[in-house]
């Protein structure tokens, strides 16, 4: 998609590589994000069918995705691999691979989206398949110290879909195969419960990262509607989670942290969860 930041072909390498040392200069460091949209990919914006596990209408696109076959399957993972392996190239400090929301590895898990008959369907080991390989190709490319994170939905909240008890059994086979650190989010985009709207409490699907926690040895993010560091402050402290994941805050008031560390919680203007803009 020509709107977001690629990492789909070497020519990015450059400008990624810039990016990075501007961030890494002011004291930060910078993971990209690794997706495929699966059945939420708009034709009319890629020129091309969408691929899915099944041919499932998306509630999202209104379009019935094209079943991927064993070459396509291959590619796309193949491409994930590219795609760690050029961020790692261009000077960044690691990648976080999407397995929520409803993209591509949540749509070969959920029995609501993957109705095929082949190894990648079916059962639970078949339908974590996908995702296992994705993340096991990227650990073996990028090697034993470059960090790969995962995130995933702590409950798809789609009626038939996935509850946090099986959020947290994928997140332990995804760190089983290689995944440095789990960041927990909530829902799919077709979903009607809101994730991040202002009517939603702060801090509400904290419960689902811990109930992550609970099962992997490794570090896990807990984030939606963490807009203060007071709040996030409060969760770490109770094990809740061990990493906070903030950005509606950051875009609010990019500050927030500075402030915070001054211990100058007054000035710091807050993510009021309206939605507007971000």
């Amino acid at each position: 998609m020509s709107e977001m930041i690629g990492l789909h072909d070497d020519r990015f390498i450059e400008g990624l590589s810039r990016l990075a040392a501007a961030v890494q200069n002011e004291g930060a460091r910078l993971f990209a994000q690794l997706y495929q949209a699966g059945r939420y990919a708009f034709s009319m914006i890629t020129g091309k069918p969408a691929l899915a596990p099944s041919a499932i209408a998306s509630k999202l696109t209104r379009e019935t995705p094209q079943a991927m076959d064993r070459d396509e399957i291959e590619m796309v993972q193949n491409s994930f691999v590219q795609a760690a392996l050029r961020a790692r190239s261009a000077g960044l400090d690691g990648v976080e691979v999407l397995g929520s929301a409803g993209y591509l590895i949540s749509q070969f898990l959920s029995p609501l989206t993957n109705t095929r008959e082949d190894e990648y369907g079916g059962s639970w080991e078949n339908r974590t398949r996908f995702g296992r390989e994705v993340m096991a190709r990227i650990r073996r490319a990028v090697g034993p110290d470059f960090p790969v994170m995962v995130r995933v939905a702590g409950n798809d909240f789609m009626p038939g879909g996935h509850t946090n008890r099986e959020a947290a059994a994928f997140a332990r086979d995804l760190v089983a195969a290689g995944a440095d650190a789990v960041n927990v989010t909530g829902g799919w985009h077709e979903t009607r419960v809101p994730q991040l709207t202002m009517m939603v409490p702060e801090g509400a699907f904290t419960y689902l990262a811990r109930g992550v926690k609970a099962q992997v040895s490794v570090p896990v993010v807990a984030c939606n509607r963490i807009n203060d560091p007071r709040l996030a402050d409060r969760i770490l402290r109770k094990g809740w989670a061990d990493l906070i994941g903030m950005a509606r805050g950051l875009i609010t008031d990019p500050d927030l942290p500075r402030k915070a560390m001054g211990g100058n919680f007054q000035a710091i203007q807050h993510c009021i969860g309206c939605n507007q803009g971000c």
